[in-house]
């Protein structure tokens, strides 16, 4: 994990190459922990996205067809022709619109509020001196 600036409306980003996720300095320092918590989350399962893409172009088409790769073709052919989020509103709007990016949504929502149920759960569990 790197915390770097970054511009001032990106919260987050994952470069693969290099298997680094990185966050906004700002975002770290003056965002809600629930919101810093989500970004990180969203940022890791692009790493599995990509993970599953890197597989995927490993195996022979036969097996590129089996359930288990269900819409990873999306993701290889989106992560070929990425569309960033910054420039014009259609640019943004394409953007956020990408499957890699509303699976990272779903996934990071779900994970935040486990791991706030967790942190509760023990919360209640542990005496307090």
């Amino acid at each position: 994990l790197l915390a770097t600036p970054m511009e001032e409306t990106t919260m987050g980003g994952y470069e693969h190459a290099s298997r680094t996720v990185m966050l906004s300095l700002e975002h770290l320092a003056f965002d809600p922990v629930e919101e810093v918590l989500d970004s990180i989350c969203h940022e890791i399962f692009h790493s599995y996205q990509h993970h599953l893409v890197d597989l995927y172009r490993s195996l022979d088409e036969q097996d590129r067809n089996l359930a288990l790769f269900h819409g990873i073709s999306d993701y290889t052919y989106e992560f070929d022709n990425y569309i960033s989020g910054s420039g014009k509103s259609e640019a943004f709007h394409a953007y956020f619109a990408q499957k890699c990016e509303t699976d990272s949504r779903a996934y990071a929502s779900q994970a935040v509020t486990f791991y706030y149920d967790v942190i509760l759960f023990y919360m209640e569990e542990v005496p307090t001196a």
